[in-house]
């Protein structure tokens, strides 16, 4: 689970294109569907699909502030699952003891978990492969409206990949860039597809407190999904617990349970 490969495109080095493309590509199921990004990601999982989620990253600090919070989707993966273990090892040189310090701080517990070479902060396109992540256990009640969902998940045997990549930070290095976002999402799709993952799971890539643009990131998943990366994956979950109306528009609003029907699944909800 302490695997982790990284990437180093850059804009003017990008992700090269894919040298083949499955003889027997099937159609892709690509769809909206009302669920977080993990058990979009368990989901896929139970299809006996091989899924790799994007882990919509800080580029700067690794797993945001997963250790004192839980708002973000990438602080919610790090509560989640075991990406901690992938990931952390490979946080910035200089991100010590009295860096977003809350009380006991992770990074006191080096021995049981030393530092390997630092992978943050990121590459301008780069990203970092998480390839044996698994699921822990999350207890809580059923969510209400607008809330997070905190049912348990339950373990299995099952292993999945986390693509960590990080959006442009629109509101401190503005204008947005729909090339760099472009080129970001080729990053994303590319480590999937060199990886064998026969699934991905996205979402609101960015357009939180990083301030992209929605219906330009739900347009650039489209269009690559669509266009160099057709035939590649089985299914494209778009992963949106509330909202999302742009990517709507391009990926229609599934439920869980069709697409838990669709995929073959049963009592995965």
């Amino acid at each position: 689970m302490e695997a982790a490969v990284e990437y180093t495109f850059s804009e003017d080095v990008p992700a090269p294109p894919l040298s083949t493309v499955p003889g027997d590509a099937q159609a892709c199921l690509e769809c909206t569907v009302s669920m977080d990004s993990v058990r979009a990601t368990k989901l896929l999982c139970d299809a006996g699909m091989k899924p790799a989620v994007l882990n919509f990253a800080h580029g700067y600090n690794c797993g945001g502030g997963f250790e004192h919070a839980s708002g973000s989707q990438e602080e919610d993966i790090f509560r989640k699952t075991s990406v901690f273990l992938s990931l952390w090892p490979h946080r910035r040189e200089d991100d010590g003891p009295g860096v977003l310090k809350r009380g006991t701080w992770i990074g006191d517990f080096d021995d049981a978990l030393p530092r390997q070479k630092a992978f943050y902060p990121h590459a301008p396109c780069g990203g970092v492969f998480s390839p044996n992540v698994r699921f822990v256990s999350r207890i809580g009640e059923p969510p209400a409206r607008n809330k997070e969902d905190t049912r348990p998940i339950e373990l299995s045997a099952s292993s999945f990949g986390v693509i960590t990549v990080a959006a442009q930070d629109c509101g401190r290095e503005p204008p947005f860039r729909p090339s760099l976002l472009r080129q970001k999402i080729r990053t994303v799709l590319y480590i999937a597809a060199r990886n064998s993952c026969d699934s991905v799971v996205f979402g609101l890539f960015g357009c939180g407190y990083f301030r992209n643009p929605p219906a330009e990131v739900a347009t650039a998943f489209k269009e690559l999904l669509q266009g160099e990366f057709a035939g590649i994956f089985r299914a494209a979950l778009c992963a949106v617990p509330f909202g999302g109306r742009e990517f709507e528009a391009h990926f229609p609003p599934v439920t869980p349970e069709k697409v838990a029907k669709l995929l073959g699944v049963r009592e995965s909800l």
